[in-house]
């Protein structure tokens, strides 16, 4: 019989009361969002940090590889020339500067090749760099809001 008589306010009071939705049941509910927030992105940047590892490996391979084979193109031009290239004092004269052009730009490959990966080793040095300061200001606030350390 009372209950008819519970204004609706009256009666939200009562089931806010039970669903703890007071201020101390929001306050709860928000920071357990914002716990939950917090640790999806630390898995997130977990994983783009894995990935970017693994994906540079890839790429460190292949600059390997492509180094290896411009060292081999530098000793092959070095040894590109036949005898009958040379079997003249003009023959020897005309043939010098081709020469010497195919083992520089031989070379200029293995250079540039080289401070290719010189820079992405850096690019990747600075992104683990960035994604590990990402992490650690993510782990902070995840310990200051609920008072552990999420590392694993």
């Amino acid at each position: 019989m009372s209950s008819k008589n519970q204004t609706p306010k009256s009666m939200f009071s009562k089931v806010a009361a039970f669903l703890k939705l007071g201020d101390e049941g929001k306050l709860q509910s928000f920071y357990s969002r914002l716990q939950r927030t917090v640790e999806q992105d630390i898995k997130k940047l977990t994983t783009s940090r894995s990935l970017l590892v693994s994906n540079f490996q890839e790429v460190i391979e292949q600059y390997q590889y492509d180094i290896q084979d411009a060292v081999e193109a530098v000793d092959s031009a070095w040894m590109n020339v036949t005898p009958e290239q040379v079997s003249t004092n003009e023959l020897q004269s005309s043939f010098m500067g081709q020469y010497l052009d195919g083992v520089s730009r031989a070379e200029a490959k293995v250079t540039a090749l080289e401070d290719s990966r010189s820079r992405a080793e850096k690019s990747h040095a600075s992104s683990l760099e960035s994604i590990d300061e990402q992490i650690a200001r993510f782990n902070t606030l995840l310990v200051r809001i609920t008072g552990e350390s999420s590392e694993a």
